[in-house]
């Protein structure tokens, strides 16, 4: 006869075999699309007062922290296996992991910027179709019907195209937080005496956050050669060759923004240098308290940590400088653009119109705000990750 306690052990061995998935994962394709799956939750919070821990939720197993830990782990060491000088070996791995999650967001972030070129020069197509006697009402109504399915369809794409990014996002910042955390309890305590802490809180509370802050910006560099070339036939098809004068200024700000952000990349491994140098410094402090009161010397350690500090924010200044010189350059790039483009075709005997102009400012606009101004803070972020 079996006992209670072995039919309870069976049981959960039992139930250790199937994996839980949240109600993301089981949701189907129509319910992810609609996030149907959160609703739910939603009623319930809707109907009570207050909610509990429990009635999050729960994550699925291959989303919880430990999942990507151990996947993050694994190809971290297959890589340092294979080459122990790679420095790029996390940043590899994570790519690795998390590839088809990574293009799902690629082709949704391609999608959603199709869809706005679709809905530019559908405009361009309806606003012609108002003052041309030759169209009849029927073929208008159906010009604005299909420009509104496009303009649904770029809702959707826009939709997902975030949440996969901040899902993707969290997965590398619980996985990569859950690393350090399994690193540091397998330290000795003779280790853990000359370990930095403040050091861990900060890779822990400001380096992660580059990654999931600069993803989707470093995905913008992989999507610009579509948008360019979309863009850029769009135009032509407008001004014909006068469209090269706009585009190619939008372009040449590419290299530009190349060339300031590596001119600080110096100065940003000095800065992170000189930060772990001051929290070092600063535990040291914290730790020997007893020792510095005893011989006087708080004001020599505090003129350390000073000049550190202050040697730190010289960095920054520099750092920001040139930052802000960069995302300038990025917001500037539309005005800038589309005048240059407007004067030229004006000058070579062209005619501006409505159909013309506002699908161009419209295009340009949306160009400016995905990719050339992502493009640069998608650069400082790549440079950062490494």
């Amino acid at each position: 006869m079996i006992s209670e306690d072995s039919l309870q052990h069976k049981l959960l061995e039992i139930e250790d075999k199937f994996e839980y998935k949240s109600p993301y994962e089981k949701a189907s394709f129509f319910n992810r699309i609609n996030f149907l799956w959160v609703l739910p939750f939603i009623n319930k919070v809707n109907k009570s007062n207050y909610i509990s821990g429990s009635d999050v939720p729960e994550l699925g197993d291959s989303e919880k922290p430990d999942f990507y830990e151990a996947q993050f782990t694994k190809e971290y060491e297959r890589i340092k296996q294979k080459n122990p000088e790679d420095k790029k070996a996390l940043f590899n791995a994570i790519l690795k992991v998390l590839g088809f999650q990574i293009m799902l967001l690629f082709f949704s972030f391609t999608f959603f910027f199709l869809c706005r070129v679709v809905i530019a020069y559908q405009s361009h197509i309806l606003l012609e179709s108002f003052v041309d006697p030759e169209i009849t009402d029927m073929n208008l109504s159906i010009q604005a019907l299909l420009m509104f399915v496009v303009i649904i369809v770029r809702i959707y794409s826009a939709a997902q195209m975030e949440y996969i990014g901040q899902r993707i996002g969290f997965f590398i910042k619980v996985g990569i937080i859950q690393m350090v955390y399994k690193k540091v309890n397998k330290l000795s305590h003779h280790s853990l005496q000359l370990f930095s802490f403040g050091k861990v809180i900060n890779l822990v509370a400001n380096d992660v956050n580059v990654v999931d802050a600069g993803l989707t910006s470093i995905i913008s560099i992989l999507v610009f050669p579509i948008g360019f070339i979309s863009c850029s036939l769009m135009l032509w098809s407008f001004f014909g060759a006068s469209s090269l004068i706009g585009m190619g200024y939008l372009f040449l700000t590419v290299p530009i923004q190349r060339m300031l952000t590596n001119t600080t990349r110096k100065t940003r491994t000095s800065k992170n240098v000189t930060t772990d140098e001051r929290v070092r410094k600063t535990n040291e402090v914290i730790d020997h308290i007893r020792f510095l009161k005893m011989y006087a010397w708080e004001l020599k350690f505090m003129d350390i940590l000073k000049d550190l500090r202050a040697k730190e924010i010289g960095f920054l200044k520099r750092i920001i400088t040139f930052d802000y010189m960069t995302r300038a350059l990025g917001f500037s790039s539309q005005a800038i653009s589309t005048f240059l483009l407007f004067v030229t075709f004006y000058f070579i005997g062209g005619e501006l119109t409505a159909s013309k102009i506002f699908p161009t400012i419209m295009i340009l606009d949306f160009f400016r705000k995905i990719f050339v101004r992502n493009i640069g803070v998608g650069m400082i972020n790549y440079m950062e990750i490494n």
